[in-house]
């Protein structure tokens, strides 16, 4: 095992033993890996073979957070090992978590799912196209359908000022100067757009007055409690977020965002995992924290018109804010959303939502990882709480060897 291991493992095999028989109680943490000490294993086994340096972990079981924990490195200068209070980029995750910002707009009446977002817009208008712009609605936006550019952003580094909104908007310097427009007809195909994203968070604050993080904040943070999360540098994260690193131990510098929506937020695995367990018990009419009403969080768990693409899962479809796959042999729905803030913040929250007569508690995943390799260490993880969960014949996992 590489020589940086070493200390976090042993510092914190003694902290994840002592949880779980001080707090966690008897029957927790059988979800998933089915017990701590082959979770432990397994993420330090794969983080030595993908040098990757810190790793985060909640799990969801029975409707409910049964387990978080990091591993190995949350900031090798410093000695701070991974936490259950480390707090890492979640990238696009985030657009997950702003969905659900806009659907309790939606609810509020403030906002509608499929009027033109034109109608919304003062501060900036889309450009003008060949297509037709009135076709761009939330919920195509939401659901990647709405036509438009700017696949993601990679954020700015700290000597940088970010943009305004309206200049990223009009050129984003952290995308390649590409200015969000309208570049195929909406409605009619799936194209990935972080920049679809970035138009939401300004109707957001279009139709509230107020800055996107704040809403999201009020709305989402402090109802379900997620206490180390913000959309943004946030002064009450400082001495908790990890530092990400390059394959060969490099420091990749902290880089900061105008696309808050798309890829700004910084959270812990159970923050997200609590996140999750909230919109399952929305979508299932089981009333929640979030206070969604069923109808709104179940369009996020339904798969959307013209969404069928291969993004991460071969075969999968788009809800609003979630990728969607119908697992083999009617096992039921697969909720997803990966996320990559290059070169070294990779992350995945999954949700399998309980909707099959056999099982009606919803179990999830969510891992969250500082290293330039994250992205594969996530696979592999992923497949790995699959198998355990009993979710069989996903193509990418039959052909992965974890």
């Amino acid at each position: 095992m590489s020589h940086y291991f070493h200390f976090p493992r042993l510092f914190l095999l003694g902290l994840c033993w002592l949880w779980l028989f001080c707090f966690a109680g008897p029957g927790m943490a059988r979800e998933g890996f089915l017990e701590p000490e082959e979770l432990e294993t397994t993420m330090f086994r794969l983080m030595d073979k993908w040098q990757v340096h810190g790793v985060a972990v909640a799990l969801i079981g029975g409707g409910q957070v049964v387990w978080e924990e990091g591993y190995g490195w949350a900031d090798m200068e410093a000695w701070l090992p991974a936490l259950p209070d480390t707090v890492f980029q979640a990238a696009s995750v985030s657009k997950a978590v702003s969905a659900a910002v806009v659907l309790r707009l939606v609810q509020d009446g403030v906002l509608d799912l499929d009027e033109p977002v034109s109608g919304y817009l003062t501060r900036w208008q889309l450009p003008e196209s060949g297509y037709d712009l009135d076709g761009v609605t939330l919920r195509r936006i939401l659901s990647h359908t709405a036509g438009l550019s700017v696949p993601g952003y990679m954020g700015f580094p700290p000597d940088q000022a970010v943009q305004t909104l309206e200049d990223s908007l009009s050129s984003a310097a952290d995308a390649d100067d590409r200015g969000v427009s309208v570049i195929l007809p909406p409605g009619e195909q799936w194209v990935y757009s972080g920049g679809g994203y970035t138009l939401l968070q300004l109707l957001v604050e279009e139709v509230t007055g107020r800055a996107f993080a704040q809403v999201a904040a009020d709305l989402v943070r402090y109802p379900l409690e997620m206490n180390l999360s913000s959309f943004g540098d946030d002064s009450r994260l400082h001495g908790h977020q990890a530092r990400s690193y390059t394959a060969d131990n490099r420091v990749v510098p902290k880089r900061h965002f105008t696309a808050l929506a798309a890829a700004g937020l910084w959270a812990t695995a159970g923050d997200l995992a609590r996140f999750a367990v909230a919109l399952a018990e929305s979508a299932a009419g089981e009333g929640g924290q979030l206070e969604l009403r069923p109808e709104l969080a179940q369009e996020m768990f339904l798969p959307q018109p013209g969404t069928e693409n291969d993004f991460f899962f071969a075969g999968s479809r788009w809800g609003l804010g979630l990728g969607l796959l119908n697992l083999p042999d009617e096992q039921g729905l697969l909720a997803f959303h990966p996320g990559a803030n290059p070169p070294a913040w990779h992350s995945l929250l999954a949700i399998l939502p309980g909707n099959t007569s056999e099982d009606s508690q919803t179990r999830g995943f969510v891992i969250l990882t500082n290293g330039e390799h994250g992205e594969e260490l996530v696979l592999d993880a992923m497949c790995l709480w699959m198998e355990a969960v009993a979710a069989h014949g996903v193509a990418e996992c039959v052909e992965r060897t974890p």
